[in-house]
């Protein structure tokens, strides 16, 4: 979830794949130059590494069954080619 909750201190923030959207969308207000600029990410365990499948939590949850290294690459590459 992304929230400004007071436009004197904007602030993106969000946990899991929320974080990851917190992080997505700061990057993008950053880039179109919106105003005010978020001062500040709270990203609580975002997913943000999506190149190294060999690190140890993939390793470690490569066959868990709800979400195991193969759709978390999956949902990575969604996520690059911008499908929903």
């Amino acid at each position: 979830m992304v929230f400004y909750a007071n436009t004197t201190f904007p602030h993106c923030t969000g946990d899991s794949a929320g974080g990851t959207f917190a992080a997505a969308v700061a990057l993008k207000l950053r880039d179109i130059n919106i105003q005010p600029q978020p001062k500040l990410q709270v990203l609580i365990y975002p997913i943000t590494q999506m190149v190294d499948f060999m690190l140890p939590s993939y390793v470690r949850n490569e066959w868990e069954p709800l979400l195991n290294k193969r759709l978390m690459a999956a949902l990575w590459l969604n996520y690059a080619q911008g499908r929903k």
